[in-house]
């Protein structure tokens, strides 16, 4: 649930050199750098031990206590009704305008709607589902909302940035969460969407809906979302943000890093990632479709699957 299925432009992120690390978990390294069209100049990690490093590390302004993977470097941080909306042809709901926060909250009132018409509001036998209830359903069977996946697991992070498109740049893009407002009681969750949002007041909110699906206790997930901000890279984060003139390596803003993840790193960890940490398509996606999935026709056989 953090990957990305977004469209993607050509490859457009170059490597420009060597940077020396001024970092506690370094001592005098010097550190591939590239040039990310999109997110700028990023820390290329060639192993493990070099991500974990970064990870822990000071990337942004604040700690970072979420992390996003995504295979390709040039897909922007935004979400699937941001990208949705953006891909139509807009006359039929933006008359020609850029994708702001109205239109996402106009959609998404239309798209609660015609779940509950169509029925989806209210599971067999169970009590109505409140509006971001629904919205989590909704996104965890493809629906396109403005919930984005992401985990507290800067490893799982860089699985995910792992699993596909093994020939190009992925990147693992991490936030700050002191800020962010957290749903954590049944009386916030409960609150219709529009209350949800406004008690925001601008921040980031985040939401941990374990009971949801077995995949988000197993991807240590929670789901992120904000008002809309017109960023090229993301439409996440708060006006409040401060964006440096010449930001550090690997920094994006006061609330965002990301590290890029090379096609050598990402070939590094394919033989690991189920020795070392026993990560893998069954593990992630427990549930009965993710087991569907990791034996599909193109899915490579394990080496003991006869055993």
């Amino acid at each position: 649930m953090v990957d990305s299925t977004g469209g993607a432009a050509e490859e457009t992120v170059k490597e420009v050199g060597k940077q020396r690390v001024v970092s506690p978990g370094f001592s005098d390294a010097d550190l591939p750098v590239v040039d990310s069209e999109l997110f700028g100049r990023l820390w290329a990690p060639r192993t493990l031990s070099e991500f974990t490093a970064l990870a822990e590390g000071e990337l942004a302004a604040q700690p970072l206590g979420g992390w996003r993977g995504q295979a390709r470097a040039n897909w922007a941080l935004h979400s699937a009704a941001v990208r949705r909306l953006e891909s139509q042809a807009r006359g039929w709901l933006l008359t020609g305008e850029d994708v702001t926060e109205a239109v996402v909250r106009s959609y998404e009132e239309r798209l609660l709607q015609k779940a509950r018409l169509a029925g989806h509001g209210h599971p067999p036998n169970g009590r109505r589902l409140a509006d971001l209830e629904l919205l989590g359903v909704l996104q965890h069977h493809g629906a396109a909302t403005r919930l984005v996946d992401f985990t507290f697991n800067a490893l799982i992070a860089l699985w995910f940035a792992c699993r596909s498109h093994l020939s190009i740049y992925g990147v693992v893009v991490g936030v700050a969460l002191d800020d962010a407002m957290r749903i954590e009681t049944e009386p916030a969750l409960e609150r219709d969407l529009a209350t949800v949002l406004g008690e925001a007041e601008g921040r980031m909110t985040f939401w941990q809906p374990s009971a949801l699906s077995p995949r988000m206790p197993a991807q240590h997930a929670f789901l992120l979302w904000s008002d809309v901000q017109p960023r090229d890279w993301s439409s996440l984060g708060t006006d409040a943000a401060e964006v440096p003139a010449e930001p550090a390596v690997s920094e994006l803003s006061s609330e965002f890093a990301a590290i890029a993840i090379s096609p050598r790193l990402k070939e590094f960890m394919k033989p690991r990632w189920q020795e070392l940490l026993g990560y893998g398509e069954e593990t992630m996606f427990p549930d009965l479709d993710g087991f569907a999935n990791a034996h599909g026709a193109v899915q490579e056989l394990a080496w003991d699957f006869m055993l």
